[in-house]
């Protein structure tokens, strides 16, 4: 192994950031959808 972290270790630093940021873009589209269906 060298300077590179393992592919596990990469990982686990990466997949709860894609998980955050997946999850607060469903948010913000229910969000959108919300005031869209209350405004008309």
């Amino acid at each position: 192994m060298g300077i590179e972290p393992t592919l596990s270790a990469w990982k686990a630093e990466v997949l709860p950031l894609n998980y955050a940021r997946i999850q607060s873009t469903i948010e913000k589209a229910f969000i959108s959808i919300k005031k869209y269906k209350y405004s008309s």
